[in-house]
């Protein structure tokens, strides 16, 4: 069930609520994984005991940077007026982290065939939305229905490094999920995939090549759909941030090491004109101003600005231990997609994506080895 939430009842529910123009926020999904979490909770006091496959250097590991991660958001408040919501929003990693490890525990049975088979299920809806609206329109769209359709892409990208991670890769599946990664016109998602798919050796060369062709195909369609073609770099919202975030550190070389108040809106001194729509777009309906670290989309720039070059490298680090030689296909997959994707998205920072990338990850590593 609760793969099943993360992959098909959110996406759904926000299709209905962008068509009833109901204009409830996304956060709404959150209050779902809490739900998940007092029923796991439930389940565990009421049940057998605690059964979590996790090596005590692991566990240690995770208590240190929890709490270290903990410290990290009491010692500003010393200094500081607080802005509990935007702070708030910046510790929200280490809760899905948390999360998902709750719900691994008792996991009796592998999540990898659920999660491929709700990522289909997904994969076709965005299909038929890419459809009717194309069709509508008479003109190529893409798959924008559920609002954050880019968040849906990551967790197809997730289903297809699944796919590849396995013995035999099951084509069925990975033609209706790779064509629902093709309805949302992800640009990075389908440059993850590309990436990934020349990463394994489970994937026949021919297959690679006529994937990253029809990868190559709708990633042009994307900058045409969205009338990109001739803005050039004005038109690469992303562009601008990263623009942002390395003027914010040349004013302030310090904030590289010390970070900065997570409490606090950033001394930005100026936003590009490139930026402002989306950064008024943000802020639209917020009690609040200034530039906080979630006006950036990239997981990396919000990794540097919230922690400074301590989280940054030692996310970083973990990412580069997942990629090595040695290490399962998957986790390599899986690392290639926190990597690139981080860089245009927030990843660990959206609730339900977070929790079922780390909750696969976990699946496959500590607490069931077999792969479906």
């Amino acid at each position: 069930m609760f793969v099943v939430y993360c992959f098909c009842v959110i996406p759904i529910f926000f299709i209905v609520n962008n068509l009833l123009a109901l204009n409830i926020p996304r956060l709404i999904s959150d209050f779902g994984l809490v739900a998940f979490v007092l029923i796991k909770i439930l389940i565990i006091f009421c049940g057998n005991k605690l059964k979590l496959k996790v090596s005590p250097i692991l566990f240690l590991l995770i208590f240190i940077s929890f709490s270290l991660g903990i410290l990290r958001f009491i010692f500003p408040l010393i200094d500081a007026e607080p802005d509990w919501v935007m702070g708030g929003m910046e510790f929200k990693p280490l809760v899905y982290i948390a999360i998902s490890i709750l719900m691994m525990v008792n996991v009796k049975g592998g999540i990898n065939k659920t999660v491929v088979r709700s990522a289909s299920v997904l994969a076709v809806i965005v299909t038929f939305d890419c459809i009717i609206r194309t069709l509508q329109s008479g003109t190529m769209q893409r798959a924008i229905s559920t609002g954050e359709i880019n968040y849906e892409a990551l967790l197809l990208v997730i289903a297809l490094c699944l796919l590849m991670s396995e013995t035999r890769i099951n084509k069925k599946y990975f033609i209706v999920i790779f064509t629902g990664l093709l309805a949302t016109m992800s640009r990075t998602g389908l440059i993850t995939i590309i990436i990934v798919s020349f990463m394994s050796n489970k994937v026949p060369f021919r297959f690679k090549v006529f994937l990253a062709i029809l990868a190559v195909i709708f990633i042009a369609l994307s900058v045409s759909v969205r009338g990109l073609g001739d803005a050039g770099l004005d038109g690469i919202d992303r562009y601008w941030m990263w623009v942002v975030a390395i003027n914010l550190f040349e004013s302030d070389p310090l904030s590289l090491l010390t970070a900065f108040n997570p409490y606090l809106p950033l001394p930005v001194s100026g936003i590009p004109n490139q930026l402002q729509w989306l950064f008024n777009y943000q802020m639209e309906n917020k009690a609040m101003t200034g530039f906080y670290p979630f006006t950036f989309h990239s997981m990396w720039l919000r990794l540097f600005v919230t922690w400074g070059w301590a989280g940054f490298l030692s996310f970083f680090i973990l990412i580069f231990i997942l990629v090595n030689k040695k290490t399962k296909p998957l986790n390599k997959s899986l690392a290639i997609v926190v990597l690139l994707q981080g860089m245009t998205m927030g990843v660990i920072y959206i609730g339900y994506v977070c929790v079922m990338l780390v909750t696969v990850f976990l699946s496959n590593n500590y607490l069931y080895r077999k792969v479906e």
